[in-house]
């Protein structure tokens, strides 16, 4: 109900006559023409039902073939809603390959790395100051205040003295970055705490909300595979 219903009539023969009417669904008429003017004719309707509505066409006099054309216009039914956009931040536990990556960092697959996925750089031999656009950064739901602290799954590339750290930070925090020093000679992906020359673990107070973990290029060639943040 509501839209605008429209027909169109059209014939060939300019000496035939026709009338055209329209029906709803209870086969009441609710417009027609009658008239004697020639090709084309138009009726136009506000549908007050909703129903199957029928179209009749009279050839009063001569022969001819004839065409009609129906069209609606009006609301059409609202789309669905979309969808709820994903979830800004993630869990506790999350994959370095779908977190969000920048500069140096790529995706690489590895049958050994959980997911079948990891985070990486070539391995070139580098180290950088900290402050590069070569970051891995993590968004972290937390739902409970706390001191919380970072496990995270690595791995070193072939000359592990010089690609086996990262920079970390927490909401920005510490300014200039935590020297994470992971394990060494793991050419196999192993999970340890990420701690600061000295000072011991990297430990953050947290309220509950969303926060911002990033891993930040330092030695290239050590590779990120999963994070894990927990209450201590």
């Amino acid at each position: 109900a509501g839209e605008e219903v429209n027909v169109g009539l059209e014939w060939a023969d300019p000496s035939s006559l026709l009338n055209v009417f329209l029906r709803d669904e209870n086969n009441t008429l609710v417009i027609n023409d009658s008239t004697t003017a020639g090709s084309p004719k138009t009726l136009s309707a506000v549908a007050e039902t909703t129903g199957k509505w029928s179209v009749a066409v009279k050839i009063k006099s001569g022969t001819t073939a004839y065409d009609v054309l129906v069209d609606t216009i009006g609301d059409a039914p609202p789309p669905p809603p979309p969808p709820p956009p994903p979830p800004t931040c993630g869990g506790l536990v999350q994959e370095a390959e779908f977190a969000d990556i920048s500069g140096s960092f790529f995706v690489a697959t590895d049958r050994a790395a959980s997911g079948g996925a990891y985070v990486t750089t070539n391995d070139r031999g580098i180290k950088e100051d900290f402050g590069t656009d070569s970051t891995i950064s993590f968004c972290v739901r937390i739902a409970q205040a706390g001191n919380y602290v970072i496990d995270a799954r690595t791995e070193t590339g072939p000359d592990s003295g010089s690609s086996n750290s990262f920079f970390v930070t927490v909401n920005g925090s510490p300014a200039d970055g935590a020297i994470w020093h992971v394990d060494v000679n793991n050419e196999d992906f192993a999970t340890g705490r990420v701690d600061q020359p000295g000072q011991g673990d990297l430990v953050t107070n947290l309220a509950p909300g969303d926060h911002t973990f990033v891993f930040h290029l330092r030695e290239d060639g050590t590779s990120l595979d999963q994070i894990s943040v927990s209450r201590r």
